[in-house]
This record gives C-alpha cells, sequence and structure tokens, in this order.
C-alpha cells in the first residue's frame, strides 16, 4: 500500500525492530541473570557488550519517539508544506 510508505511508518517500523532486537538480545541475558540470583556468568566483556546495547537501544527509542514527533507536529503546525 503507498499509503504506508510515509516517514511516520517509517518511524514506528524502525520502533518495533529495535524493540524486538532488545527482547531478543538483551532480555535472556537478563533474565538469567536474575534466575542465577544476580550472578553474572557470561564474562566481563559480554557484560559491557549487553549493556551498551541496552543503553543503545533506549536511547535510539527516545530519538525515533523524537523524530515521530517532530514529523507530527510540522504535519500539524505546517501542514501546508509537509
Amino acid at each position: 500500500d503507498k499509503s504506508l510508505h510515509r516517514a511516520p511508518y517509517y518511524f514506528l517500523l524502525d520502533l518495533c525492530t529495535s524493540d524486538i532486537l532488545r527482547s531478543a538480545i538483551c532480555f535472556p541475558f537478563v533474565f538469567t541473570s536474575v534466575k542465577n540470583g544476580s550472578a553474572w556468568t557470561y564474562g566481563t566483556l559480554t557484560c559491557k557488550v549487553i549493556a551498551f546495547l541496552g543503553v543503545l537501544s533506549c536511547f535510539h527509542t527516545a530519538f525515533m519517539l523524537f523524530c515521530v514527533s517532530v514529523t507530527r507536529y510540522l504535519a500539524i503546525a505546517h501542514h501546508r508544506f509537509y
């Protein structure tokens, strides 16, 4: 459908894929760590990588929500140019 090929829909698709990737990559490590009594058994490098990916994912989500809000503002406030 051609109506779905617009910037807000790409932002929402990006948000969905970002959340799915975070759920698939970061959450299993965190859940097993909690299950083991908060003992991290995967090593220091894996801990740093998973923490970095989690923080990066949160900032990415915040940035995408900002982009969605800017496009919505432009669509409402400047509807003749958007």
